[in-house]
């Protein structure tokens, strides 16, 4: 009897476990991964606040556009310089020829009061849009990360996972990289306070000849610039994380709801990377293009100009790239093991194409091709293909127009 009951019992624990049970991963906490960001203003408004990112992207046009537009108020430099007066009249033709203004460049020593500096009012709302969609970036990275683990979406073990996301976020706000920063703005405060004092540019709102609204601009491009290497170390290491996570294989899930794989989050990511990475490298391209004060006409600055402009995008390349590859390789796997006893069926069948297969080996060989087809035609993109059409014909035009522009101005010299 004893011996009866331990072999029931040996069978039993047999039969309860899986046959082809996968080893188990270490499971993820719902909160393992940590906002990105670590700055005490970005913890405040994008994960305290959870400012959207129209939010985020509407205080910047107030502070940036907003702030210098009192202040030219108080100094009397909003629609006239030194006399010169601009006229605002309500009739249909005026206010027509005041929008065909807007993209017309202003000659040299021309007066620039502020409603008519048209360089700045394009600048500012393209250069608000391209912080919003970083904001969500930065926003929802944690979040995502946390759902794909606990999807065991990535292959990978969710300490090395982890290990990773920490590494990278650990150089992203690193002491370092905000003195790096600061190296870099201190001297764009410097330049832009010595143009407000430069009796050479009273003819420009922002010139100390007419009032302070010069030093708060020049504060602005102060934080502009701080702010924006510092959101552009981020954007870096997060797409650097992103790319090293997805070296490893994924689990492929081709009739998951989202119609990628389950990758539709990381590829909402790569979304907001790429269209941030666009709209700055337009800011750039609407500096250059319609110049500020006769700095566009410098070789540095239209080589700083056009490496920015190709180079930021490029940026949004790798985790597209990598998650690809993450994909087809899962794919590749999953054909391989399915093909050799296809190719099996279909050796037999040529050889003798009477043969009559048993019913149920026939409902077998049918869910393997269809098990196949289905394999061969999955999106191997975390989103639709149309956005990424879209978004590359965007991002060759700008190129092209960057560099259009910049043979022009060699041949100018």
């Amino acid at each position: 009897m004893a011996r009866t009951r331990l072999l029931r019992k040996r069978l039993h624990i047999v039969r309860t476990e899986p046959r082809d049970a996968a080893p188990i991963l270490d499971q993820a906490p719902n909160d393992a991964f940590s906002p990105w960001a670590t700055g005490i203003l970005l913890k405040l408004f994008l994960f305290r606040l959870n400012t959207p990112g129209w939010g985020v992207g509407l205080m910047l046009l107030c502070g940036y556009w907003g702030l210098p537009l009192i202040a030219c108020m108080i100094d009397g430099t909003l629609l006239s310089v030194g006399g010169t007066h601009v006229a605002i009249h309500p009739d249909p033709k005026t206010i027509e020829q005041a929008l065909l203004a807007i993209f017309t460049k202003h000659a040299d020593g021309d007066p620039i009061p502020y409603l008519d500096d048209r360089s700045h009012l394009l600048f500012s709302p393209v250069l608000a849009l391209g912080a919003g969609f970083a904001s969500v970036f930065v926003r929802k990275l944690h979040a995502t990360f946390n759902n794909l683990t606990n999807e065991q979406l990535p292959n990978s073990d969710f300490k090395k996972i982890h290990r990773v996301y920490g590494k990278y976020r650990k150089i992203a706000n690193h002491w370092g990289g905000r003195i790096a920063s600061l190296v870099i703005a201190v001297p764009v405060l410097i330049f832009f306070v010595s143009l407000h004092f430069d009796k050479r540019f009273e003819y420009w709102w922002g010139s100390s000849a007419h009032g302070s609204a010069g030093l708060l601009f020049a504060a602005n491009e102060f934080l502009m610039v701080y702010y924006g290497t510092q959101g552009l170390l981020l954007l870096t290491c997060a797409v650097l994380m992103i790319s090293s996570v997805f070296k490893d294989d994924i689990n492929l899930q081709p009739y998951h709801p989202d119609g990628c794989n389950g990758l539709l989050p990381i590829g909402e990511l790569i979304l907001y990377i790429w269209l941030s990475s666009i709209v700055f490298a337009g800011a750039i391209f609407v500096a250059t293009y319609y110049g500020y004060l006769g700095l566009e006409s410098t070789p540095v600055v239209w080589l700083l100009a056009t490496l920015g402009t190709v180079a930021i995008p490029v940026i949004a390349i790798l985790p597209l790239k990598a998650v690809a590859k993450a994909v087809s390789r899962a794919q590749y796997r999953a054909l391989a093991q399915l093909s050799p006893a296809l190719n099996r069926r279909l050796l037999v069948a040529s050889i003798d194409a009477l043969a009559d297969p048993e019913p149920a080996d026939k409902d077998r060989a049918t869910r393997m091709l269809e098990a196949y087809r289905t394999l061969r035609e999955i999106n191997i993109w975390p989103f639709s293909p149309r956005a990424l059409s879209v978004l590359t014909a965007i991002y060759a035009v700008q190129v092209f127009m960057v560099t259009s522009k910049l043979i022009e101005s060699v041949r100018d010299l």
